[in-house]
């Protein structure tokens, strides 16, 4: 009987779980995982700058070497990128009028004016055609110095020897002297003369060549300036698809002084 019952209580531990004590312990759930945020979203690059190049014609006021040079302009602000460095284009009476050519600002240093050059295949390949514009000059001869705006009328044969002739004259109003006693304003005489011969054309560019001579008379009531040897540095482009506009800039010094000149003309 005794064996009986022992059987039975064991029996009976074993159904009810007994002896283990691991039916009674605690339930572990894992807590959910958190949901996973939205990726922060990531806004679009801006659009890309778009740029065209223009011609950069410009003129060392130390040395009088005019230059010609790629640039870029933006479409987007239109500004003139030069090194990385942005500079606006300025209103001028240079430029006034122009569709194709522009005024750098003065921050732009050597850089003067920036043209949509024309391509060789626009420039008239015969005849004759005049130009008619403003210049800004920078006189000196020797004793006194001019700053002075001027028309610049440019004649162009056109051809096989293809050439260009330039005048210029009539002083405008604003001009200054500079000279030992100060800066005072310019009385102009009527006299001031200054003609530049025998420029040099290759596709659409100009620029000085073996025959190109020089000669500027009647600043400050005295003779010709440009006497002995004479160092003449042009370069210049015709701008627009139909090449009827020029810019230009002009380095000229000989032994009694020394002109700088930047000029614009349209064929009208």
């Amino acid at each position: 009987m005794r064996a009986c019952v022992a059987t039975l209580f064991c029996v009976t531990l074993i159904a009810s779980g007994g002896g283990g004590g691991a039916a009674n312990d605690p339930v572990v759930v894992a807590p959910p995982e958190p949901p996973t945020p939205d990726p922060t979203p990531v806004p679009p690059p801006p659009p890309e700058e778009t740029f065209i190049t223009v011609t950069g014609i410009s003129i060392d006021s130390a040395t009088l070497t005019a230059a010609l040079q790629d640039l870029d302009l933006s479409q987007d602000d239109g500004t003139i990128r030069i090194e990385d460095v942005r500079f606006a284009i300025d209103p001028s009476h240079l430029t006034a009028g122009m569709s194709n050519i522009g005024h750098l600002e003065a921050a732009a240093g050597d850089v003067k004016l920036v043209a949509r050059q024309s391509s060789a295949v626009d420039v008239p390949q015969s005849g004759t055609a005049e130009f008619v514009g403003s210049a800004v000059v920078q006189v000196n001869d020797g004793s006194a110095s001019y700053a002075l705006t001027m028309d610049a009328t440019t004649t162009i044969n056109f051809g096989s020897n293809a050439s260009m002739d330039v005048v210029y004259d009539n002083v405008g109003g604003g001009g200054q002297m500079i000279s030992i006693d100060g800066i005072d304003d310019y009385a102009a005489s009527g006299d001031e003369l200054i003609s530049l011969t025998g420029l040099q054309i290759d596709g659409a560019v100009f620029s000085d060549g073996g025959d190109t001579s020089a000669s500027a008379t009647g600043f400050g009531g005295g003779g010709e300036i440009l006497l002995g040897d004479i160092d003449i540095s042009v370069q210049g482009v015709f701008a627009g698809d139909d090449a009827d506009e020029i810019g230009a800039t002009a380095g000229i010094s000989g032994d009694n002084g020394e002109l700088l000149i930047i000029w614009t003309g349209s064929d009208p």
